[in-house]
């Protein structure tokens, strides 16, 4: 109850100064101020770019791009170049380009990397224009409107959290055995933004009520979104990247006598934690240990049982970890000592023919 209510207050406080800044339109009318109507018209312009830049930043850019290119819209001070020809028709073709890759299961690990990058850039992009906001209400400031600063970090908080849950939704749209769902997700978040879009040029007031929606129940979906994409991420790059340097030798960090780990791992079933929560898995005199580090709090550690007693099975994922007191998800970046773990410690490793095996086996992600 109180993790869900947690949530709720950190969805409320972000979306509240948001909302905050635009309600006080109608207190910047009443002041009769050209410096305060000129700022607020500003801060509704960026809280209309939040929702497409938080789902796709490259696209958005490209059509808000392409509207200010044709007279429809305004860009924020300090975003006129977005209305350049060569700059829209460049995000635009990189924004494809992205989109092709995530909408292919074999491709979609080096879109996503891809995409980090363009999220990083999406929320450059906002705090660009949002530092406009807070340029021209430091002016106004003292007429009691907006705190522009308050703004940009409520803003680049809650949009960053809408990209965290946009990577979230499409690895596991990625790790889903239907093909042709990724594809359909790519045209669901195209159509979207450009939804918001034309509502941000021609309807700005609905679009500003419906980012706001949107940003709400990010905030209230954003620990359990940050979870999946930090579970997800660390997959991708073992499939990918990570594959080239993964190490065959168990961690002794105290000689072959010693504890064998830490082992980074995500919780399945234990110690009451979130499903796919990161940990940490050491095996000390013969007993598997989870840690789990938590921030300005004591860590929790929890006996998950004797190594001996493990049942460790290849999944598409990683390797699942069947203890007494719960289970576990070793990454792919343990792959290749697999056998030696269980060798040492004298547990059990499933082999069998199902098409997980085969399809690991295929991508090359065990050893020859």
């Amino acid at each position: 109850m109180w993790t869900r209510t947690k949530r709720v207050v950190w969805a409320a406080s972000c979306c509240t100064v948001l909302m905050w800044t635009w309600l006080a339109h109608a207190q910047a009318e009443a002041l009769g101020s050209g410096q305060a109507v000129e700022a607020m018209g500003v801060a509704k312009q960026a809280i209309a770019l939040a929702g497409p830049l938080g789902i796709d930043p490259l696209l958005a850019i490209a059509l808000f791009g392409v509207a200010g290119a044709m007279d429809l819209w305004t860009p924020p001070p300090g975003l006129g170049f977005m209305t350049e020809t060569w700059v829209w028709l460049t995000v635009g073709g990189l924004a494809a380009f992205l989109k092709l890759g995530r909408s292919f299961k074999l491709t979609k690990p080096v879109a996503e990397a891809l995409g980090v990058v363009e999220s990083v850039g999406g929320l450059g992009f906002l705090m660009v224009g949002m530092g406009s906001v807070v340029t021209q209400t430091a002016k106004v400031a003292s007429a009691g409107v907006i705190d522009g600063s308050l703004l940009l970090i409520a803003g680049v908080c809650t949009v960053a959290s809408l990209m965290i849950l946009r990577t979230a939704l499409d690895i596991l749209i990625w790790l889903s055995p239907f093909p042709l769902v990724d594809l359909f997700f790519q045209i669901v978040k195209g159509v979207t933004v450009a939804g918001l879009v034309l509502l941000a040029v021609f309807l700005p007031s609905v679009a500003i009520v419906i980012n706001l929606l949107i940003l709400f129940i990010t905030a209230l979906l954003v620990r359990w979104a940050t979870r999946i994409a930090r579970w997800g991420l660390v997959v991708i790059y073992d499939m990918t990247i990570g594959r080239f340097s993964r190490d065959d030798q168990l961690p002794y960090p105290q000689g072959p006598d010693g504890p064998i780990g830490p082992f980074y791992v995500f919780v399945l079933d234990a110690g009451g934690l979130p499903k796919r929560t990161s940990a940490q898995l050491e095996i000390v005199d013969g007993v598997c240990k989870l840690l789990k580090e938590r921030a300005l709090r004591a860590p929790i550690e929890v006996e998950l049982g004797r190594a001996s007693n493990g049942i460790y099975a290849r999944t598409w994922t990683g390797t699942l970890v069947q203890l007494e007191a719960g289970r576990v998800l070793l990454p792919p970046r343990y792959s290749n000592m697999i056998e030696a773990l269980v060798e040492d410690t004298g547990a059990e490793l499933k082999r069998d023919g199902s098409p997980v095996v085969f399809v690991r086996g295929l991508l090359n992600l065990d050893p020859a």
